[in-house]
Formats: C-alpha cells, sequence, structure tokens
C-alpha cells in the first residue's frame, strides 16, 4: 500500500536533511498561514489582539503596489523589506521555503502526477511583464494586485469556496452524529464540535459573490501543475518575479555542474523550476534553492555559494 499524507511527506528515509527541513520549514510556514487565515474570520468581537495580516504586510509585491497607489511610503508594509532583504542574502528561497502557495503546489506531486518537471518555462518573461504591469496600473491608480498576488488568490479562493464549505459540511456531519447517533457518539461528537466552533469554524455561516470564480482561479492554478511543475510560480507569479530580479544580484548562488558531468542530466530533469539549462548553468533569478539538485547530484558537483566560495558539501544522508 503506498504511504501517503504528512507523516509520509516528512519522514521517507531516503530524503537527506536538507530536504527534511525544507519540507518542514513548508509545513511550519503553512501552518501558520492557516492559523492566521483562521483568526482573520470575524469570531463575535471587534477587537483583535495581533496583525492577523502580517503575510500580506510582508509581500514586497503588494508593497509596492499599494506604495505606487497611494503615493506615499506606508509604514505598515515596511515589513516587506525584510523578504526583500533575504531574497538579497538567501536567493529566492522564499518561493521554495515559506510560500503557502508553493507548498500546496509541491504537494501535489503525488495528486497530479507529469513527467514535465525539467521542462523549460513556457512564458519566461511572463511573470516581470506581469510585475512592471501591476505597478505602472497601480501608479495610474488601478489596483489590479489581488487578481495576481499568490497570498491575495490563496486566501481569497479559501475565505470565498473551502471555507464556507468546510464549514457546511462540518454542520451537517455533526447535526445528524446530535439527531441520529447514539448518546455514546454523541458524548465524543459534542465536545469536539464545540471545540471546532471556538477556534476553527467561522462565528456565522457567510455566502460570497462571483464564488465560482473564485473557485476556478484557485483550481485551475493547481490544474496547469499537470502541464508544468510550477506553472504558475514560473510563469505567472509577480511576487515570485520580483524576488527573482533581487534574487540575481544577491549574494547567494548555487554551484552548477562542470565538465566532470558528461551526458548526466540529472539536475535539469529534477529541477521543478526549470532554472538549470542543457549546459547545467543555474538561474538564480527563477532558482528557490529546493535543494533537489544539490542532494540528488551522483558526484556532488553542485553545492551552495557566497561570493564563489564553496560552503562545503550538502548533507546526504
Amino acid at each position: 500500500m503506498k504511504n501517503t499524507g504528512i507523516f509520509f511527506y516528512l519522514s521517507e528515509r531516503r530524503f537527506p536533511p536538507l530536504l527534511y527541513w525544507r519540507r518542514l520549514s513548508q509545513i511550519l510556514f503553512f501552518g501558520v498561514f492557516v492559523f492566521l487565515f483562521i483568526r482573520t474570520d470575524y469570531s463575535g468581537s471587534d477587537h483583535i489582539e495581533y496583525a492577523v495580516n502580517i503575510l500580506f504586510r510582508l509581500d514586497p509585491f503588494l508593497a509596492a503596489v499599494t506604495m505606487a497607489a497611494a503615493g506615499a511610503v506606508i509604514a505598515l508594509m515596511l515589513p516587506a523589506l525584510l523578504v526583500l532583504g533575504l531574497a538579497l542574502v538567501f536567493g529566492r528561497s522564499f518561493c521554495g521555503w515559506a510560500c503557502p502557495m508553493g507548498t500546496l503546489l509541491d504537494g501535489c506531486d503525488h495528486l497530479l502526477p507529469t513527467n514535465l518537471k525539467g521542462r523549460k518555462t513556457l512564458f519566461p518573461r511572463a511573470g516581470r511583464i506581469i510585475f512592471w504591469l501591476v505597478l505602472l496600473l497601480a501608479f495610474l491608480g488601478f489596483h489590479a494586485a489581488g487578481y495576481v498576488d499568490p497570498f491575495a488568490i490563496l486566501v481569497r479562493g479559501l475565505a470565498q469556496t473551502f471555507y464556507p464549505l468546510f464549514h457546511g459540511l462540518t454542520e451537517t456531519f455533526f447535526t445528524w452524529t446530535y439527531t441520529s447517533a447514539p448518546s455514546y457518539v454523541n458524548s465524543v461528537t459534542e465536545p469536539l464540535y464545540a471545540w471546532m466552533k471556538d477556534f476553527l469554524l467561522p462565528a456565522e455561516r457567510k455566502y460570497f459573490e462571483l464564488v465560482s470564480l473564485s473557485f476556478v482561479v484557485l483550481v485551475l492554478i493547481f490544474l496547469l501543475e499537470m502541464a508544468q511543475k510550477r506553472f504558475f510560480c514560473r510563469n505567472i507569479c509577480p511576487l515570485g518575479a520580483m524576488l527573482g530580479m533581487v534574487s540575481r544580484r544577491g549574494l547567494q548562488r548555487v554551484r552548477g555542474g562542470s565538465e566532470q558531468c558528461g551526458q548526466c542530466r540529472i539536475c535539469a530533469s529534477l529541477c521543478r523550476m526549470g532554472a538549470i539549462d542543457e549546459n547545467r548553468r543555474i538561474d538564480m533569478s527563477t532558482c528557490n534553492l529546493c535543494g533537489e539538485c544539490a542532494v540528488k547530484c551522483p558526484r556532488q558537483i553542485i553545492g551552495f555559494t557566497y561570493g564563489g566560495v564553496r560552503q562545503g558539501p550538502l548533507p546526504t544522508s
């Protein structure tokens, strides 16, 4: 029987420590995203104890667009400089280690299989074009970032479709157990339902317009994984394009292959971002530092560098 789920995702023994830590990082950041998403919902209190919108304030693309539209520096969006600073030091690692949209897309590997992981990016300049176009529109007074930003797309899709669906199915199930199940079942389900109402479920049932559009956009992003791994990240995402432009001039480098590789193209075939060309050169504006090429290189030639100095071999066991 094939292993699936979070325990398989974390504990598959063939995965070396670098990939283990990346997966753990993705899960932890996604857990934070889900927690903040749930706490964003109105719970019956008009007081919010902390900044539940912090992920949007860490988004440098949204920060740039918002400030361009306002024609002023907005202090609440300045935390986004932290992400840009990290991109200067660690490259586009945010996309491979923290982005919740990227985590979900990586999680589709077993659900939407494709043999096109190493295929060249279909529209390599599209993300940068979208970035500059949305920024120009913001200067002209049109705020279009919410239609292409990964955080906005994910939050809107979850809030308008999947979260209300989860709420409805949960209420239906626990209503059935309350009315039809034996008392000993209710002794378990009723405390569980009370806990879910306090911590997971919204305070009231919500209905939205254009739900179908939000659903279709989000599902389409995942279906495009069958055409190309990380299709949205590689071809559309303006946030990734912005981080890529910074990463290209950053300190982090991944040392590519050499003449010792011979005919081996394992690294290029593994790269889910299409960052490695046929000559094994690695484009840092595209590489999200997932580490798969480095740890699975048969000769262990690929590795992380800063300023051209190799930082030692990557862990492989």
